[in-house]
């Protein structure tokens, strides 16, 4: 486990999240995987597992190569990639479970 926080104490970072051009793409990709989420629901989740802190379930790494942190929720199989102004890049859920977040730390962490 480890990483840094990028969100932290910071409001105006938790008040970003997918750009809206970013969103509706988003969210026609992956709402199957959110049923009954609407598209702001979809978004309000993303930014909430980004704002969640770390613990024996929720793990974080950055990657320099990506510019990009990635938070994956073992509990909910849930892996949502942002930026460190807070700007949300994706949230899905890998099918590949905890293995595609490990995959993803050793390639780029």
């Amino acid at each position: 486990m480890g990483g840094r926080q990028a969100s932290g104490g910071n409001s105006k970072a938790k008040k970003v999240g997918f750009p809206s051009e970013s969103l509706d793409r988003h969210y026609e990709w992956h709402a199957k995987e959110y049923p009954g989420l609407s598209k702001n629901q979809y978004n309000n989740y993303a930014k909430k597992l980004r704002d969640k802190k770390l613990s024996k379930t929720i793990d974080e790494f950055w990657s320099d190569s990506r510019n990009s942190y990635y938070k994956y929720d073992n509990n909910n199989n849930d892996l949502v990639i942002y930026r460190k102004n807070g700007e949300i890049v994706t949230l899905f859920k890998p099918t590949a479970k905890d293995r595609y977040f490990e995959n993803q730390r050793r390639m780029h962490g």
